[in-house]
Order: structure tokens, then sequence, then C-alpha cells
């Protein structure tokens, strides 16, 4: 699933934010990207993306917990994230750093298109 790491960077981009690299520590190797988006008049927005290879080995909870405690201790909160129903991995990626579902949704995705979403939030 390349091509979604690489939409995942390419929508960022042409909203001038940056994500941040989820890498192996021994390797340097990239196995993902997370970040935090702000869009005024809304909560700021937590996202990411884990090549399939790499799940179920930690990578995405340190990055979660790390960023999302990190941006705490700033100040930014609430910090929101969306994550499709049938997506129980990463649900419990959130989950585990503390987020809450907030609301049941559809998704605007075009490929994921109303497919039920969740909206989890964490303050």
């Amino acid at each position: 699933m390349p091509d979604h790491g690489r939409a995942f960077l390419t929508k960022r981009e042409r909203t001038g934010q940056h994500p941040y690299v989820i890498a192996d520590r021994q390797t340097d190797r990239l196995l993902g990207v997370i970040g935090l988006y702000f869009v005024p008049d809304q909560p700021v927005e937590l996202g990411y993306w884990l090549g399939e290879r790499f799940w179920g080995q930690g990578f995405a909870p340190e990055a979660v917990n790390a960023l999302v405690d990190a941006a705490i201790a700033m100040g930014i909160s609430p910090i929101r994230a969306r994550v499709l129903k049938s997506n129980p991995g990463s649900l419990r990626v959130l989950e585990k750093a503390g987020f809450a579902l907030l609301e049941e949704t559809a998704s605007v995705v075009e490929r994921h298109r109303g497919k039920p979403l969740l909206v989890l939030e964490r303050r």
C-alpha cells in the first residue's frame, strides 16, 4: 500500500502541512508518517500512516503517544482523530493513546466514501 502513504503525504503537502517521519531507530528506515493538522475554527487533527508490513510492532502507538503528549504539554488540546470503523488496529492505537469515541459519522474521503467513520478525541 505504498500508494496510500504517497496520497497521505501529497494531501498534506497541498495544504502546506508537513508530517513527521516514523523511522526505525536502528536503520533509520522510513516506516510511516504522522502529524498534527491545523485548520481554522476546527480542533487540531492527528493523522498518521504506517506501512502495512510494520503493523503490530508498536511503531504507531509509540509515535502517536509521543506526538500527542508533546502537543498537550504545549497546550494544544483537544486533539481529534478519525478512523474507519472497519480498522480495529488503528482504533486500538488511538484508544491506547487515551482517545475516546466522540461520534460516528460517514467518511467523505473518496476511496472510503460513505463507510462508517469514528471520530475520537483526547484532551
